[in-house]
């Protein structure tokens, strides 16, 4: 740099890579100002010390940044950066946002009766599609609670059905116990692991999704609020994306942090189409993989 034009243009040069990087959420972690006016003329001063204001503001505090005018001093520092994200032992970097899961279209359990009877899916006892026919239609069937962090309850193999609420869910027909068993156990706080609280959210897949996306967010408000960020991190299948789709559209990311989806219908759903119109949800390879014990 050899003028105060130059100085004021490296000055709004730095103010707007730092707009462009926070647009793009990165975090600055040191700001290294290289010049070669380390005996700079008084009629530059006001304008000197304008460019090190506006790195220092960017740099957040006078501790993130420095000055030199030897390029070889420069610092690097990309494996100290490295060690702060990962670093698990570092409580103000540590991930504890809770996790939430959230099943596909079929893929959360209803009961009657009080949970007394299981209605979706049709237990081995049930004499067909009839009886099902006869109670999926209604409009009182009941969701198991979702406020329970799974890590507290015990897991259980694929295919017994659970007659209390002792149990880890995993959804219809133990759809999702590899998944919800991952979680509880690579996010158990223990050996340097994140301490992070899982939950199953139960919502009624045959209602519109915008119901559900409502409902989630009463839980989201719930969870959010003992959360170490105020945040919460969703893990979607299926229908679940698009549900976590519709609370974010209407409700923003103010309370969310990742949002993970897998197998999401972005485009729509062909299959699914047959069974609005013929009735028809437990035949075919679908069927037989909520019917059936895996």
């Amino acid at each position: 740099m050899e003028t105060d034009i130059e100085l004021h243009q490296s000055a709004n040069a730095v103010y707007e890579a730092a707009v462009a990087l926070h647009e793009k959420n990165y975090n600055v972690y040191s700001i290294g100002l290289f010049h070669k006016f380390k005996n700079a003329p008084s009629s530059m001063q006001t304008q000197l010390s304008l460019l090190r204001q506006v790195a220092k503001d960017i740099a957040s505090s006078s501790e993130n940044y420095y000055e030199v005018d030897d390029i070889d001093n420069l610092k690097v520092i990309f494996g100290d950066v490295a060690d702060d994200i990962v670093n698990p032992n570092i409580p103000d970097k540590a991930d504890n946002d809770p996790i939430i899961f959230i099943p596909g279209v079929m893929g959360t359990r209803l009961f009657a009766h009080n949970f007394s009877d299981q209605v979706w899916p049709p237990l081995g006892t049930w004499n067909g599609s009839d009886q099902l026919g006869d109670y999926i239609l209604r409009d009182d069937l009941s969701l198991r609670p979702s406020d329970i962090d799974q890590r507290t309850l015990q897991p259980h193999k694929k295919g017994l059905s659970m007659s209390t609420f002792d149990y880890r869910e995993y959804g219809a027909q133990d759809a999702y116990k590899e998944i919800i068993d991952a979680l509880c156990a690579n996010f158990d706080g223990k050996d340097g692991r994140s301490d992070r609280q899982i939950y199953f959210f139960s919502y009624d897949w045959r209602q519109s999704n915008e119901i559900s996306a409502s409902d989630l967010s009463t839980f989201i408000n719930q969870i959010a609020a003992i959360s170490p960020s105020d945040k919460v991190d969703l893990v979607c299948h299926s229908m679940g994306g698009i549900v976590a789709s519709v609370y974010f559209e209407n409700n923003g990311d103010a309370k969310l942090d990742k949002i993970i989806t897998g197998g999401t219908p972005y485009e729509g759903s062909v299959d699914i189409l047959k069974s609005i119109f013929t009735d028809d949800v437990i035949s075919g390879w679908l069927g037989k993989l909520l019917v059936n014990p895996l």
